[in-house]
């Protein structure tokens, strides 16, 4: 049921992009034209200021939705149908190795945009920093974070097995994943349990209950903290044993004993190659933008400073993956000039 379930999404992924996106492009031109034509012939004195702001926000919109249909949503429903189509080889045990650096950029963008959401909103939540600082902080911390978890993948990362022996997995790599993913994963919840409710209590120990719950401002509570913490640890998990590449596919050897090749590791390829560009940009885009917009849908929705630092990161997530992906499809095919001479 699963693996007819997935073959049901991957056609309708697959039919979006071959017919829904150019259907909703042209459907998205006719509709430019025809507020064009409104703004052109349909606009007089008396209807200026209501029907002119109308037809500006709706060209405004349709203009979005046409350059998002140009590169973004393709781009998106083409990363949906690689992830389905990775699910679908790995159960069959027949996965290419083309989805390994996309792997590797997803989970970095995974650990680096939760480090980062976490310190940024640490500090404003306990009214460290200000907005500015917050997203230098937590965009330096988070890409720092996101090569310290890459750097701690490679170093337990197996080489890549002849072509008829077996992927080895071992209990000593669970291990040290397990403890690579308490210690990083425990330092953020540190800090996010040190920004909350008992971080102004160790720091004002002696003030009463109504001077404590004044002071107490956006923090959020013990509870919040702990869920922060079981969040920034569970996401190291899931990047360490799911999505960055353990161990190496096998591969034919030409000698006994072939010369280990850097270039076989993803995450090495991610690390040392102009594959750092995407997270480089993505990281501190996520930290901008969830910081920029924290106090709107803070103010907008009515949340708690738990609900909206969960908020802040999921959406940092979401963003900085988009992002990541995104860059890196535009890296790997880049925009053409035509050589053709012109007459």
């Amino acid at each position: 049921a699963l693996v007819w379930s997935l073959l049901f999404i991957a056609y309708c992924l697959t039919y979006a992009i071959e017919y829904g996106v150019p259907f909703f492009k042209r459907m998205t031109s006719v509709a430019m034209m025809v507020y064009l034509f409104m703004g052109t012939f349909g606009l007089s004195e008396a209807n200026l200021v209501d029907q002119g702001t109308y037809v500006i926000l709706a060209g405004f919109t349709l203009s979005f939705v046409k350059a998002g249909l140009e590169r973004f949503i393709p781009s998106l429903l083409s990363y949906g149908l690689s992830g389905v189509h990775w699910i679908i080889s790995r159960a069959e045990g027949s996965r290419e190795r083309t989805s390994d650096i996309p792997r590797t950029l997803t989970g970095q963008a995974l650990s680096g945009a939760t480090a980062a959401t976490l310190v940024a909103g640490s500090a404003l939540a306990a009214g460290w920093v200000t907005e500015l600082p917050a997203i230098v902080i937590g965009a330096s911390a988070g890409y720092a974070f996101s090569l310290l978890t890459l750097f701690i993948n490679v170093l337990f990362e197996h080489p890549s097995p002849d072509i008829d022996e077996q992927v080895p997995k071992t209990i000593f790599q669970l291990m040290m994943k397990i403890l690579a993913t308490l210690l990083t994963g425990g330092l953020l919840a540190f800090l996010v349990v040190y920004a909350g409710e008992a971080g102004l209590a160790i720091e004002n120990p002696e003030s009463d209950a109504y001077e404590f719950q004044k002071s107490l401002g956006s923090r959020w509570t013990i509870r919040g903290s702990i869920g922060l913490g079981v969040l920034a640890i569970a996401v190291q998990f899931i990047v360490f044993r799911l999505v960055l590449v353990e161990n190496l596919p096998p591969s034919l050897k030409d000698t006994i004993d072939p010369v280990y090749d850097w270039r076989d590791s993803p995450t090495w390829l991610v690390l040392r190659t102009s594959q750092f560009f995407p997270n480089l940009t993505a990281i501190p885009t996520c930290t901008l933008v969830t910081v920029f917009f924290r106090e709107d849908f803070g103010a907008l929705l009515s949340l708690n400073p738990f609900l909206l630092q969960m908020l802040m990161t999921g959406s940092g997530i979401l963003l900085a993956n988009i992002s990541a992906l995104t860059v890196h499809r535009l890296m790997e095919s880049p925009p053409q000039l035509d050589p053709s001479p012109q007459s």
